[in-house]
């Protein structure tokens, strides 16, 4: 007598259809398995990209953009969906229309990573304005530059809320990589900007329109900056803004470069010059800055006495500080050209205010260069910082005498 397990098993044997329906449903079955496997894989990345975009975009509407590592880690997720190539399946997967077919996917999905890119970058700089004009429509325009003047205080020594304060220093801006097929070199335009706690303006460290672009070359590719107009005072966390962009042919074909806000925040800092790298679709920008402790306000004119500068040589006047003796503040970039000299004899300079350690030194080099950068003659005054009043130094550069005045005074909350 046979039991049922064996009648089964015979059953299954005789018939080749029983046993095929049996294995089909087992291929069904890891079909299935695999299909939801790589769902599964597909989720988890676009919820990673997702949490990156969403990060980036809470910090800046709080005032704050996110760190240059969360800009990174969310470019890397989205990476591998541009460059990963569909695989082609079926016979066809060998011929010529099926590459050119996956090209035109693989450039699709290109385009929508970069869509997506660009508008996370337009929501951050939303978000920001969004935020300042919560809190500070009251009281100014986003659009506003800073009207507070230099030299506060350079006359009036008794002023008791003077005093010598913490000050941010801005050394450089510059355009480290291009990207997204742009090619050296690029004109750019559009402004670079501080706001403190004086007036939360804009105290502008760059700033050109579209018919005054600076060209950027990939062996030099740092912005000639015209700023601060005034000190920049180191108390409730200074915002930076940057709104870059590259000029086209025509207007319509302008391209955003860069388009960032973040915020300082000084109760953090240890002393150091700080390099804040930014990198989106197009670009990577880093600002270069320092917190200078107890400072006072440094004011510069430069005036020819006796002389005159030779046409032929490109002037280059910078400072530097004893709290940070490497770091130069350019005060008169030789990429500007020939010395302007107007008609009361002053020179006009690139920038003019600089912060220095009340308790440090200042020290003012210029430079004579030729037509290969060389520079022909050097000359340097050091000067002893005031907290207020003025004093005067002599430079004697190429047989060119100029009086350097400068106007010290302390640095005031509002």
């Amino acid at each position: 007598m046979q039991t049922r397990s064996a009648t089964r098993r015979k059953e299954a044997a005789a018939s080749p259809a029983m046993g095929t329906r049996a294995t089909g449903k087992s291929k069904t079955t890891e079909a299935v398995g695999a299909r939801a496997a790589r769902g599964n894989k597909q989720a988890g990345a676009a919820t990673k990209r997702e949490e990156a975009t969403a990060t980036a975009i809470a910090g800046t509407g709080s005032g704050q953009s996110p760190s240059p590592e969360v800009e990174m880690d969310a470019e890397a997720e989205a990476e591998p969906s541009t460059r990963k190539r569909p695989q082609a399946s079926g016979p066809e997967e060998g011929k010529v229309e099926g590459e050119e077919g996956d090209s035109a996917l693989a450039k699709r999905v290109r385009d929508d990573a970069e869509d997506d890119e660009e508008d996370e970058e337009a929501a951050q700089a939303f978000n920001f304005r969004h935020f300042w004009n919560f809190l500070f429509s009251a009281q100014a325009n986003f659009e506003d530059i800073t009207d507070v003047p230099p030299m506060r205080h350079t006359d009036d020594p008794g002023a008791i809320h003077a005093k010598c304060r913490d000050a941010v220093q801005v050394y450089s801006v510059e355009v480290k990589q291009i990207k997204c097929g742009l090619q050296w070199p690029i004109e750019v335009f559009g402004h670079v900007a501080v706001r403190d706690s004086i007036d939360r303006k804009r105290n502008l460290v760059f700033n050109r329109g579209r018919d005054d672009c600076q060209t950027l070359t990939a062996q030099d590719s740092t912005l000639v900056l015209t700023g601060p107009s005034r000190y920049v005072l180191a108390m409730d966390n200074p915002d930076f803004e940057v709104e870059l962009k590259v000029k086209g042919i025509t207007e319509t074909e302008d391209k955003v470069l860069s388009s960032l806000a973040f915020t300082f925040n000084c109760m953090c800092d240890n002393g150091r010059v700080k390099r804040h790298m930014a990198s989106n679709k197009r670009s990577t920008v880093q600002i270069k800055f320092a917190l200078i402790p107890e400072t006072v306000e440094a004011t510069f004119e430069v005036e020819v006495i006796d002389g005159s500068w030779d046409p032929s040589l490109r002037p280059h006047f910078f400072a530097s500080t004893h709290h940070l003796p490497s770091m130069k503040f350019v005060l008169l970039d030789p990429r500007e050209g020939a010395m302007v000299i107007n008609d009361n004899n002053n020179v006009r300079l690139t920038r003019s205010v600089v912060s220095v350690q009340v308790l440090g030194g200042l020290k003012l080099t210029a430079e004579a260069l030729d037509d290969e950068n060389t520079v022909v003659h050097r000359t340097t005054v050091i000067f002893k910082p005031q907290r207020a009043g003025r004093i005067n130094g002599f430079l004697d550069l190429n047989r060119c005498k100029m009086m350097v005045k400068v106007a010290w005074s302390r640095l005031s909350i509002c």
